[in-house]
């Protein structure tokens, strides 16, 4: 799996006006109905800044988001970025400070342009500003959504990955934090009070690490996982990493022209185990019953990693996976990744 197609699968899943409204809604205003499709409006996916270079005068800076909405709020806007994130960043405060300064910043680019066109500044200040006193720039907002194995420990605002001078006290008063919206889907904490089809993907990504919590959803809520999206189908199954999923995706189409991904769930455990059951009757047949079943496991997480690798996955990704679907520890699926590194060498 490439982390583009990756990458590209998520922003079209939240391209999504309706999907994007709810998120809005639950980081915003708790859950409740505020915001309408019809007041979240696409924006421009990237925004620039002109920084000073070290050997003097200008140098471009661009910052692309995942996705950009600007929202109307009541009768004011409000700009906000999306950032997927499959991995912990431990410098994502700067990374949104940056999106968020570059907004503001061609903000001001467009009021000295109009200003310029419209000539209606005061002379002192404001002419040299290019900014009048009771221009106000549109709020910007990023949120992370976070949809990796492992518990966000990163820092969350920028002040605590600054090396504060210890001989100023002070200036820890004097500084404007910035902090980072998370919202840390594997952990997210009642996907079932959602009411658009995020409620189905947030489950199973909550849940797909563990094989029985998984199994059990699936089983429960078969009947709203039978006609799900095309974009929520990919954006399942590239999120997870799994491209058992995607070989699977033809399969689980159905008649109303939608994706069945309890089927497709299904397919993809049972195929799991019978691959596994078949590698271990074969070496069982040479070593043993007990011992064929263990080497072929370990066979089979071997070729996984292998045609993980040849798919173009990212080493984090395939250990998320090789916990998910073989039921591995951290360090387990680590104890693998070593074995099969020192095989290559």
């Amino acid at each position: 799996m490439k982390k583009n197609d990756r990458d590209a699968v998520q922003k079209r899943y939240w391209a999504d006006r309706i999907r994007t409204t709810e998120i809005l809604n639950h980081v915003l205003f708790d859950g409740k109905d505020v915001l309408t499709p019809e007041e979240v409006r696409d924006a421009a996916m990237e925004a620039s800044v002109q920084l000073a270079s070290a050997g003097g005068g200008t140098k471009g800076y661009k910052r692309a988001t995942d996705g950009a909405k600007l929202v109307t709020v009541g009768q004011d806007s409000l700009y906000v970025y999306l950032e997927n994130q499959s991995y912990v960043d431990y410098a994502m405060p700067e990374r949104n400070l940056a999106l968020e300064a570059a907004c503001y910043h061609e903000q001001r680019s467009g009021m000295r342009r109009e200003h310029r066109r419209t000539k209606d500044l005061k002379r002192g200040a404001e002419y040299v500003s290019g900014f009048a006193k009771k221009d106000r720039f549109i709020p910007a907002l990023c949120i992370v959504l976070y949809y990796g194995e492992d518990p966000w420990d990163a820092e969350k605002t920028l002040g605590k990955i600054l090396q504060m001078p210890q001989a100023c006290p002070k200036l820890k008063k004097l500084f404007n934090d910035n902090h980072i919206v998370l919202l840390d889907v594997k952990r997210f904490a009642h996907p079932e009070k959602l009411r658009t089809d995020l409620r189905e993907t947030f489950s199973i990504i909550k849940y797909s690490s563990d094989k029985e919590k998984l199994n059990a959803y699936i089983k429960s809520h078969s009947e709203e996982l039978k006609e799900l999206p095309e974009d929520a189908f990919d954006f399942i199954a590239y999120t997870t990493g799994s491209m058992k999923l995607m070989k699977l995706k033809n399969d689980a189409k159905t008649e109303k022209g939608g994706y069945d991904m309890c089927k497709a769930i299904q397919g993809m455990m049972d195929d799991s185990q019978k691959r596994g059951e078949k590698i271990g009757e074969r070496r069982g047949k040479k070593e043993g019953k007990k011992e064929g079943k263990k080497e072929g496991r370990s066979t089979t997480i071997i070729q996984y990693i292998n045609g993980s690798f040849a798919e173009g996955r990212l080493a984090e990704q395939i250990v998320e996976s090789l916990i998910r679907y073989f039921a591995l520890s951290k360090r387990q699926a680590n104890a693998y990744m070593r074995q099969y590194t020192q095989s290559q060498q």
